[in-house]
């Protein structure tokens, strides 16, 4: 599931201070022929490390 897959990425990111540059996004890897438990995707984003303001 996209959207579950999602939410742990940012969940992820936030522990390990980082943050999103940009929104996330999906990367497929198979034709859309191909059946849907063979597909292998993944939720990708572009990240910068976290600034901390003293």
């Amino acid at each position: 599931d996209v959207q579950k897959m999602t939410y742990e990425l940012v969940a992820q990111l936030e522990e390990a201070d980082y943050d999103m540059d940009g929104r996330p996004f999906l990367v497929r890897y198979n034709s859309p022929f191909t059946p849907g438990f063979m597909r292998h995707n993944e939720v990708a984003v572009r990240v910068v490390p976290r600034t901390t303001v003293n």
